[in-house]
């Protein structure tokens, strides 16, 4: 199912953090209200120690996968000029597509019996513990590398069981916290390295996409045609007005390094799916086009090992945001 669905209403949220208590969270050492760690926690170099009750603690395998998507509004002017407009303030919605593979029956067990008794209410992800981490302390509060993301809900999972003994899980988990005033955030927190800060500013910004993409790059070019008949005869055909013309790609990037992978998702998310940037088509069609992208998938291979795709559609002109 999308993370789109109309199904996914996420209510009033303030009342469904059941997985913070205040108790387990005081102290000069702590965060003593959610809402100061989450307010503090964007500017805390260190990161005090936070408690969450019944977190998800189960370590995905390589092979997971997180979707990001903007939902927008395709619209069509005069002489056939097609564009975007946000659909909604808080349009962008990330996906956790999950695998848990070769688990005991037991560890099934427990990963099934955890999101049955969730179900659609919110999580907390939190597979490293803070005491486990060490110098990279950041890493405790959040999920997956790069993304500072760890409050989900569990709308479908997958059981196959393959084996005596031996299972595999497949788990959607979503989240919908995200608006372009606080997209930032997925990305970014003062507690990174100065190597990760120095990549975001520069690519964040950045209105060129200049990493080029592995082989195989897919391009679809629609024609807009009009016809025209008169009584019994065949029709003819035309070009629809100037723009006739429209060029969708789709990019794949393969085995990138984490740094690599992270100035990509940076210069994409950075455009908020509405904005566009450039991009050099590779040869025999060699252009330099304005794109917007409406969604990026990231795949962890392997450690250290990425890839990543990327769904572009011409824009004729040059977008920003209002």
């Amino acid at each position: 199912m999308s993370v789109l669905d109309p199904r996914h209403v996420w209510g009033d949220f303030a009342k469904q953090k059941t997985f913070f208590r205040e108790s387990d969270n005081s102290g000069a050492d702590h965060y003593n209200t959610y809402a100061s760690f989450i307010k503090d926690s964007k500017t805390d170099s260190s990161l005090k120690k936070f408690v969450y009750h019944e977190p998800f603690t189960f370590i995905p395998s390589y092979g997971s996968s997180v979707t990001i998507e903007f939902q927008n509004n395709e619209l069509e002017y005069g002489n056939k000029y097609r564009t975007a407009e946000p659909a909604l303030f808080n349009r962008i919605a990330v996906s956790f597509e999950l695998n848990f593979s070769d688990r005991s029956d037991d560890q099934a067990k427990a990963i099934t019996d955890f999101l049955e008794r969730k179900q659609s209410s919110v999580f907390v992800m939190q597979p490293r513990s803070y005491d486990e981490v060490g110098e990279e302390k950041f890493k405790s509060l959040y999920s997956l590398d790069p993304y500072f993301l760890q409050e989900f809900r569990c709308f479908q999972y997958s059981l196959n069981e393959e084996y005596v003994d031996q299972n595999s899980i497949t788990a959607n988990f979503a989240n919908q916290d995200f608006s372009e005033l606080t997209l930032k955030y997925l990305l970014y927190s003062n507690s990174m390295s100065e190597k990760r800060k120095e990549i975001f500013e520069e690519y964040f910004y950045k209105d060129r996409l200049d990493i080029l993409p592995s082989y195989t790059v897919s391009t679809d070019a629609s024609f807009h045609a009009v016809n025209y008949s008169l009584g019994k005869s065949r029709s003819e055909f035309g070009p629809d007005g100037i723009y006739s013309k429209t060029d969708n790609i789709i990019l794949n990037y393969e085995n990138l390094t984490d740094l690599d992978a992270y100035k990509i998702i940076c210069l994409v998310a950075g455009k908020y799916g509405f904005e566009t940037f450039k991009f050099t088509t590779q040869k025999p069609d060699l252009r330099t086009l304005n794109f917007r992208c409406a969604s990026i998938r990231h795949e962890f291979v392997y450690k250290d090992t990425n890839n990543i795709q990327l769904n572009l559609t011409e824009e004729k002109i040059k977008k920003f945001l209002k």
